[in-house]
């Protein structure tokens, strides 16, 4: 009999199934953030989950550094969807521990904004920096009803 966890990442990712995963190890090769980051191996997490592994996966920060671009997924044979396997490993790590610091000051920052980012200057390849004036680029405001939005923002975030 499976674990819960199993379960709950099955019933996350619907129609994709982790267990037919059989390591050709395609979802690894065609992954930005596995030729970066040496411990990042969408085959390895699908297999730690196969082997209800999950603890270690939950309290890692490992399933934190996926990027979504989903080239994991369409290099995928078997259509495990490793991406979507990992997101539901971070639900249920966000279920267990809570929000990441990160993720809380984001979902905080757009409650108070409406942006999920500072306003910032950028630089160009000789390094003179610019800001939105100099570029001609408008002004940003924030939404009209920032009170409202940020209170549905904190809401559905798990900040309030």
């Amino acid at each position: 009999m499976r674990p819960r966890v199993f379960t709950a990442i099955k019933e996350m990712i619907g129609l994709q199934d982790p267990e037919v995963c059989f390591q050709c190890r395609r979802c690894t090769s065609g992954c930005p953030v596995a030729f970066l980051e040496s411990d990042y191996r969408p085959h390895r997490i699908v297999t730690e989950v196969n082997l209800g592994r999950f603890e270690k996966l939950l309290d890692s920060d490992v399933i934190w550094k996926c990027t979504r671009c989903y080239k994991c997924t369409e290099y995928c044979p078997q259509r495990v969807a490793p991406s979507d396997v990992v997101l539901a490993l971070q639900a249920l790590a966000t279920e267990k521990k809570g929000l990441l610091g990160e993720y809380r000051k984001m979902i905080e920052k757009v409650a108070e904004t409406g942006f999920s980012f500072e306003v910032m200057e950028v630089a160009d390849r000789d390094f003179e920096f610019y800001d939105r004036d100099s570029l001609g680029l408008p002004e940003l405001k924030s939404p009209s009803k920032m009170s409202i939005l940020g209170k549905i923002v904190k809401k559905l975030g798990g900040v309030e």
